[in-house]
C-alpha cells in the first residue's frame, strides 16, 4: 500500500497550495522450473509458480467538520504502475514414464484512488486525479509425456464439497487456497473475492492438463468524493480525472512429444480481467466553479494506449494413443463512467464530460507443431472462447441541475477488437478425431446522454441553459472475429474433422437528450458505430462424424 493522507479530523489552515501525491511502481516476478530424468523408470516433474500482487495507491484528504480553505490550488493525485508475472516450466525424461506438469497463477488486485472526504473552498483550482497502469501475466509449460492420465480423483470434488471444482479447476482452487492460507498467516491481504474462471468447454470441465496458465486481474481507478462532502467551491476549475490501462495475459504450452503407449498433451490458459474506471460527481454534492471537467479515459504508457487481454494455449502429443487439448478462455468486464449526478453551478466556464476505452482481447487455442499424432489413435481438441463486456458512459443524470455553463460537451467513445481462434490437427494410423471450436461474444455499449431536468419552484421542470453550445456524441469502433479450423488424417479407419466458429456481436452507440435546452449556440447530437462481426469454420478430413440424431 502507498498512501498520501491528510487524516480524518486533521486541521489545515493558512495554506496557499495543498498537494497530495501518491505514486507506486511495483514489480513482482515468480518463476518455478524443474527437470527430472530417470533412465530406467519414472520421471515426475511438477512446477508451480504463484504470484499474489495486492497493490493499492491512495491519495486522500479525510473527514472534518470544518471546510478546508486553500488560497490557490488543491491537488489530490494517485498514480500506479504495477506488474505481476508467474512462469512455471517442467521438463521430464523417463524410459517408462515421464510426467511434466506446469501451473502458473497470477492474482492481481491493482488500483489507484484520489478521494476527498471534506468540503473545500479553493481560490483557484481543485483537481482529483487517479491513474493505474497494470500488467499481469502467467505462463505454464510442460514437456515430457505430458499430464498423467485421468484418474477418478480428477473428476471427484473434495470430500465434504460435492458441488466443488474438479480437474483443472480443483488444482487451481487448491493452489489459491494455499495462497490465501499463507497470506493470512503472514498478516497480508488475500486473493480477494473474484472467482477463478472455470476451465470448461461446451463438453464440460477439463479434467487433465500438462500446462496451466491463469490470470485474475482486477483493476479499480476512481477519482471522487465521499458522502461527507456536500460542497466543493473553486475560483477557477474543478477537475476529476481517472485513467486505466490494464493488460492481462495467460499462456499454456502442453506438449507430450514422446509418450510411449499413451501421451496426454494439454494446455489450458484462462484470463479474467475486470476494470472499473470512474470519475463521478455524486448526487449529494454541489460544485461551484468557473468550469468543471470530468474524464474517465485510457492511461497512456508511453506509446501504449490499449488494454491488451489474451489467453493462448498450445498442445500436442505423440504416442501409441495421442491425446491433445488446447483450451483458451478470455473474460473481460470493463466499466468506464464519467458522470454528473449532483448539482453544478458554473460562472461562465465549460462543462466537459469524457469517457473512453481502448481494448484488444485475443483467445487462441492452437496445436503445437502439427498437433497430435498416434499410432492407434490421435485425438486433438481446441476450444477458444472470448467473452467481452465493455460499457462506456458519459452522462448527466436525471433531475440534475446545471447552471451558468458556456459550452456543455459530453463524449463517449470505445474502440474494441475481439479475436478468437481455435485450430487443431490430428494424425493416426487408426482413428483421427479433430474438433476445433471458436466462440466470441462481444457486448459493447457506448452511451452519452443527458437525463430529465431538475424541478424548480412550483415543480416546473427546468431546461438546461448554456450561453454557448451543447454537444452530445457517442462513437464506437468494434470488431469481433471467430476462426475455427480442423484437420484430421487417418491412414486406415476414420478421420473426423469438425470446425465451428460462432460470433455474437451486440454493438451500439447511443446519444440521448431527455430535457429541454436553451443555448446561445449550436445543439448537436451524434452517434456513430462501426461494427464488424465475422465467423469462419473449416475442416479437412473425412468431415463430421455420422449423425446420431
Amino acid at each position: 500500500k502507498t498512501q498520501s493522507l491528510v487524516g480524518d479530523g486533521a486541521s489545515i489552515t493558512g495554506a496557499r497550495d495543498v498537494t497530495l501525491h501518491a505514486t507506486t511502481v511495483s514489480v513482482a516476478t515468480t518463476e518455478a522450473r524443474m527437470g527430472a530424468s530417470a533412465s530406467g523408470g519414472v520421471a515426475v516433474t511438477p512446477a508451480i509458480a504463484i504470484t499474489l500482487s495486492n497493490v493499492a495507491t491512495t491519495a486522500r484528504i479525510g473527514t472534518s467538520g470544518v471546510a478546508m480553505l486553500v488560497g490557490r490550488d488543491l491537488t489530490i493525485q494517485a498514480s500506479q504502475h504495477a506488474t505481476a508475472s508467474s512462469l512455471a516450466g517442467a521438463a521430464a525424461v523417463g524410459t517408462d514414464a515421464a510426467i511434466g506438469f506446469g501451473l502458473a497463477l497470477v492474482i492481481a488486485p491493482h488500483g489507484a484512488t484520489a478521494t476527498l472526504a471534506r468540503n473545500v473552498t479553493a481560490g483557484r483550482d481543485v483537481a482529483l486525479r487517479a491513474s493505474a497502469i497494470s500488467s499481469a501475466s502467467a505462463s505454464g509449460s510442460a514437456s515430457a509425456a505430458g499430464a498423467p492420465a485421468e484418474t477418478p480423483a480428477d473428476t471427484t470434488p473434495a470430500p465434504g464439497d460435492p458441488a466443488g471444482p474438479t480437474g483443472v479447476d480443483k488444482k487451481a482452487a487448491d493452489q489459491r487456497g494455499h495462497l490465501d492460507k499463507v497470506a493470512g498467516k503472514n498478516g497480508v491481504a488475500g486473493s480477494g473475492s473474484a472467482k477463478t474462471p472455470a476451465a470448461e468447454t461446451s463438453g464440460g470441465s477439463v479434467s487433465v492438463a500438462a500446462a496451466i496458465g491463469i490470470v485474475i486481474s482486477n483493476v479499480t481507478v476512481e477519482a471522487g468524493v465521499t458522502e461527507q462532502v456536500t460542497l466543493v467551491t473553486a475560483g477557477r476549475d474543478v477537475t476529476l480525472a481517472s485513467s486505466a490501462n490494464a493488460d492481462a495475459a495467460s499462456s499454456a504450452d502442453g506438449s507430450a512429444t514422446d509418450g510411449g503407449t499413451a501421451a496426454v498433451g494439454a494446455g489450458v490458459a484462462l484470463t479474467l480481467a475486470t476494470v472499473t474506471n470512474r470519475a463521478i460527481i455524486p448526487a449529494w454534492l454541489t460544485v461551484r466553479a468557473n468550469s468543471l471537467t470530468l474524464s474517465a479515459t485510457v492511461a497512456e504508457n508511453g506509446a501504449d494506449h490499449t488494454a491488451t487481454v489474451s489467453a493462448e494455449a498450445a498442445s500436442g502429443a505423440a504416442g501409441g494413443v495421442g491425446i491433445a487439448g488446447s483450451v483458451a478462455i478470455v473474460i473481460v468486464d470493463q466499466q468506464t463512467l464519467a458522470g454528473v449526478y449532483g448539482t453544478v453551478a458554473l460562472t461562465g466556464g465549460d462543462l466537459t464530460i469524457t469517457a473512453a476505452s481502448d481494448l484488444d482481447a485475443t483467445a487462441k487455442a492452437l496445436p503445437a507443431g502439427a498437433g497430435v499424432s498416434g499410432e492407434d489413435a490421435g485425438v486433438g481438441v481446441s476450444f477458444a472462447m472470448n467473452l467481452i463486456t465493455d460499457n462506456v458512459s458519459a452522462l448527466i443524470g436525471d433531475g440534475v441541475a446545471v447552471t451558468g455553463a458556456h459550452d456543455v460537451s459530453l463524449s463517449a467513445s470505445a474502440k474494441t477488437v475481439a479475436f478468437t481462434e481455435a485450430r487443431m490437427g490430428a494424425k493416426a494410423t487408426g482413428v483421427a478425431v479433430t474438433p476445433a471450436i471458436a466462440i466470441t461474444l462481444s457486448n459493447i455499449t457506448t452511451r452519452a446522454w443527458i437525463g430529465t431536468g431538475a424541478r424548480g419552484a412550483g415543480g416546473v421542470v427546468l431546461p438546461l441553459e448554456a450561453t454557448g453550445s451543447l454537444s452530445i456524441s457517442a462513437s464506437q469502433d468494434a470488431s469481433a472475429t471467430s476462426i475455427a479450423s480442423a484437420e484430421a488424417v487417418a491412414a486406415d479407419t476414420a478421420a473426423i474433422g469438425f470446425g465451428l466458429g460462432i460470433t455474437i456481436a451486440n454493438h451500439g452507440a447511443h446519444t440521448e437528450l431527455a430535457r429541454n435546452v436553451r443555448v446561445g449556440g449550436d445543439v448537436t447530437l451524434r452517434a456513430a458505430s462501426r461494427s464488424v462481426a465475422k465467423a469462419t469454420g473449416s475442416a479437412s478430413a473425412a468431415g463430421a462424424p455420422a449423425s446420431e440424431d
